[in-house]
């Protein structure tokens, strides 16, 4: 298994969120202020030696954040809706199949403070997540 395997595994499970759009990172996307729709953030926290020796596994972590983005000016009720789908959906104690073992998410998803522009809301939701890499 990779890191790029697990961010696959992470944004597939994400994807069954049919609901609404999705801004995948580094993939065009143009918002329409009539829809809120998801954003997609992956936070690489590094590698650590998971054993001893220099062929122990690597224990690769990190943050897989999902932004709930709503109109602004409509309230905090929608993107809250949206953030109790994604932690759902992302529960502690998750695994998802990876190649030749599992992605997993160990604490239970968290919801920052929402960040407000003039045209949308932000409702950051960060999963925490950790896999076991070859070396």
């Amino acid at each position: 298994m990779t890191p790029s395997d697990m961010e696959a595994a992470l944004c597939a499970h994400l994807a069954q969120l049919v609901a609404y759009p999705i801004a995948w990172e580094d993939v065009t996307f143009t918002p329409d202020l009539a829809q809120p729709y998801l954003r997609v953030d992956n936070l690489p926290a590094g590698s650590v030696a998971a054993g001893i020796g220099e062929n122990a596994m690597n224990r690769a972590a990190g943050i897989f954040q999902v932004m709930a983005c709503t109109p602004t000016g409509e309230g905090t009720g929608q993107a809250g809706q949206m953030a109790d789908q994604v932690e759902a959906l992302f529960r502690r104690g998750l695994a998802l199949p990876v190649a030749d073992g599992f992605v997993r998410v160990d604490k239970p998803p968290s919801r920052g403070r929402a960040i407000h522009t003039d045209t949308w809301s932000y409702l950051p939701i960060s999963i925490s997540y950790y896999g076991y890499c070859n070396p």
